[in-house]
């Protein structure tokens, strides 16, 4: 029942982007990136992120002789797997959550990453990887509680074709694993884990030759826009809302290994105002990782405390 409920929200949810995004104002724009990347020519960052692009580009190929139109056959490539990777994160974060708390629990958390798809479908108009960023993510910290540690290795790598930032499967593994195996162990994988990331985000460099910094802003400019552009910051904190904060209002709560986790997203964070832009809340989606099950534990020790034993007989 929760998959068929997972499977209906990652559809409508991928409806939603459908039109506000792949369907929006920016189609040409759009189609002109998809080209520039198929021929690697494009600026950075975006033209070294090839998995998705590449994936869509193979997905309308085949769906191109059904199809009326080539925007169609293009964005049903992008559409396809932005559906399936979604899927899989819901699926992917819900096993994640168990681990933290009870199942129906694990559900409102599901149900509260949802919600917070929606509004991040905004203020851009081509990024197909941060779906796969997210589920890349969530995949490195399910699999280190499992301790599933020989899946990270190629988990890191593809990770990389898709974004750079996948380089934050090491902190996650290492912020949940640490005093669980002798140290030397554990900083031995990590630095196979971090060649394995170096070596594509490497030889993408060395393969791409791209021309300029997409936007054309700075470092300094682009931070100066995200602590002083009022619009933008309020959306930026509207998003975040109490998820992120509610960790502080009870933090005796909130496990050890969260608060590391919690602590290693802190340089994503600086990462975020220095190259990104914070009106981009999609760019938050990743913090759900360690902010959100501990928002969701603070939650529900404040609904149980002092609760019945049985809930009162209806009158």
């Amino acid at each position: 029942m929760l998959l068929a409920l997972y499977l209906g929200l990652s559809i409508v949810l991928t409806s939603l982007h459908a039109y506000l995004v792949n369907y929006g104002e920016h189609k040409a724009l759009r189609k002109e990136r998809h080209e520039r990347l198929m021929e690697n020519d494009g600026e950075a960052p975006w033209a070294y992120r090839i998995l998705s692009p590449a994936a869509a580009q193979g997905v309308s190929e085949v769906i191109a002789p059904f199809t009326a139109r080539k925007l169609d056959a293009r964005e049903g490539g992008y559409l396809f797997w932005r559906w399936g990777f979604t899927f899989a994160f819901f699926v992917a974060f819900h096993r994640y959550l168990e681990r933290w708390m009870e199942p129906v629990w694990a559900f409102a958390g599901v149900l509260l990453a949802a919600a917070l798809h929606g509004p991040s479908f905004v203020h851009y108009w081509f990024q197909p990887d941060s779906p796969v960023d997210l589920l890349v993510w969530t995949l490195a910290a399910l699999l280190t509680l499992q301790k599933k540690d020989l899946w990270l290795f190629p988990l890191i790598f593809i990770g990389t074709l898709n974004r750079e930032t996948a380089c934050f499967v090491v902190p996650i593994h290492l912020a949940l694993r640490w005093g669980q195996e002798p140290l030397l162990k554990l900083a031995i994988r990590c630095a196979v884990l971090s060649l394995l990331w170096l070596a594509p985000y490497l030889a993408l460099r060395e393969l791409i030759h791209v021309k300029a910094w997409a936007g054309g802003k700075s470092v300094l400019e682009l931070f100066l826009d995200n602590v002083t552009n009022a619009e933008w910051i309020l959306y930026a904190l509207s998003f975040l809302g109490a998820w992120f904060w509610l960790p502080l209002v009870r933090p005796r709560v909130v496990p050890l290994p969260l608060w590391r986790l919690m602590a290693v997203m802190l340089p994503y964070i600086a990462l975020l105002l220095a190259f990104g832009r914070i009106r981009e809340v999609r760019l938050f989606l990743p913090l759900l990782l360690s902010f959100g099950p501990a928002a969701l534990l603070v939650l529900r020790d404040a609904l149980t405390e002092n609760r019945p034993t049985a809930p009162p007989a209806h009158t």
